[in-house]
C-alpha cells in the first residue's frame, strides 16, 4: 500500500508538470430393348447422381459462401490502447528503457515501468497531461498512458481508441495542432510523433532519442501501423 502511494505521488507529480493548458430388328430388338431399358436406366441413374452430385456440390458451395459472407460481415476486432503501448515498450533494448510510469491517478490504473489504462472521463485532464483535444473525448471509447517517471516532458504517450475509425484522420490532426499551440514548463520537448494502429492513434512527445526509440519500437510490433505525424517542437 505504501508502494502505491508513494507511485501516486510521483505520478501526481509528473502529470502536473507536464503540460499547461478478410437400333436393330426381330430377336436383337428384344436384347436391344432391355439393353435400351438397361442403357436408359443407367442414364437416368447416372443423370439423378449426376444431379445429386451437382446439388451436393452447390449446396457445399452456397455453405462456403454463406460463411465466406458471414466472416466478413464480423466487425474488425478492436486494438487495445494498453497493449499497443506494452509491446512497444516490451520491444526496447534494456539500455533504451528509463525509469516509467502508467496509468492514471486511480490506484487500480496505476504502473511502474509499464503502460496502464488512462480514464477518459476527465476531458481536461486529458488535455492536460496528453494535449488532448476536449472536443474529440466523445470520440473515443479507451485510452492508455506511459511517461517518464520523472519529467514527463522527457517523454509522454498516450494511446487513444476511436468508437469509429473514420475518425483517426481528425484525431490526428485534432492533436498536431494543440501540441503544436501548447506553452510549455519544466523541460521542452523536442519533437511530437502521431502513429495509428487501426483504430487506435498515439500521440507521443519529448526528447528526440526516447521517441525515436519508441517510434522504432511500435513499428516493429505493429505490422499495420502508419507514422501519420513526425515534426520538431517549436518553442
Amino acid at each position: 500500500m505504501k508502494i502505491k502511494k508513494y507511485s501516486a505521488i510521483i505520478l501526481a507529480g509528473v502529470m502536473a508538470l507536464s503540460l499547461t493548458a478478410c437400333s436393330n430388328n426381330g430377336a436383337n430388338n428384344s436384347s436391344d430393348s432391355s439393353s435400351s431399358s438397361s442403357s436408359s436406366s443407367s442414364s437416368s441413374s447416372s443423370s439423378s447422381s449426376s444431379s445429386s452430385s451437382d446439388n451436393t456440390s452447390s449446396n457445399s458451395s452456397s455453405a462456403a459462401d454463406s460463411n465466406s459472407s458471414e466472416e466478413s460481415s464480423k466487425p474488425a476486432e478492436k486494438a487495445d490502447p494498453v497493449s499497443v503501448l506494452k509491446k512497444a515498450w516490451d520491444a526496447h533494448k534494456e539500455d533504451q528503457k528509463f525509469f516509467a510510469m502508467g496509468g492514471d491517478f486511480d490506484e487500480k490504473n496505476m504502473r511502474e515501468n509499464e503502460p496502464g489504462v488512462y480514464g477518459i472521463a476527465d476531458a481536461e485532464a486529458l488535455d492536460a497531461v496528453f494535449g488532448f483535444p476536449t472536443a474529440m473525448v466523445d470520440k473515443i471509447d479507451s485510452a492508455a498512458s506511459l511517461m517518464h517517471g520523472m519529467n514527463a516532458n522527457t517523454f509522454t504517450a498516450g494511446a487513444f481508441r476511436v468508437k469509429d475509425v473514420n475518425d483517426v484522420s481528425a484525431l490526428s490532426d485534432a492533436l498536431k495542432k494543440s501540441i503544436g499551440e501548447r506553452n510549455w514548463m519544466c523541460g521542452f520537448p523536442e519533437k511530437h510523433v502521431i502513429i495509428s494502429v487501426g483504430d487506435v492513434v498515439v500521440s507521443m512527445f519529448g526528447h528526440s532519442q526516447p521517441i525515436d526509440n519508441f517510434k522504432t519500437a511500435l513499428l516493429s510490433t505493429e505490422p499495420g501501423a502508419a507514422v501519420i505525424c513526425d515534426v520538431a517542437i517549436e518553442v
